[in-house]
């Protein structure tokens, strides 16, 4: 993979990067407040991703661990409870379904 270099970044106001505790869906989420949009180049192509604070400074909020998406909320209840909401609904799906989410594959439960 190459170098990646970030072209801009823009400010991202009321939107949350969210991560899973561990490796599956059944643990509490975890949110935090992006500090901006980045518009990032890597090779032969561009992506906009979140970024939120690090020691020390800022990072994308996918190169953190357990990262699995972003949301929009006026606050953080309100970004707590839309990713509790969607924990809860991937995790009646996988019942439904009768698998369970890894981090990386789908296992079935059989």
């Amino acid at each position: 993979m190459g170098q990646s270099t970030i072209k801009q970044i823009i400010p991202a106001e009321n939107w949350w990067a969210v991560f899973k505790s561990d490796d599956t869906y059944e643990g509490e989420p975890i949110v935090e407040r992006l500090v901006c949009w980045a518009l990032v180049e890597e090779e032969c192509s561009q992506y906009v991703i979140g970024m939120i604070e690090v020691e020390g400074g800022a990072d994308t909020a996918d190169k953190t661990s357990g990262f699995v998406m972003h949301i929009y909320a006026t606050n953080e209840e309100e970004a707590y409870i839309k990713a509790f909401d969607l924990f809860n609904a991937r995790e009646e799906c996988c019942r439904k379904n009768n698998y369970t989410l890894t981090e990386h594959s789908r296992v079935s439960s059989e």
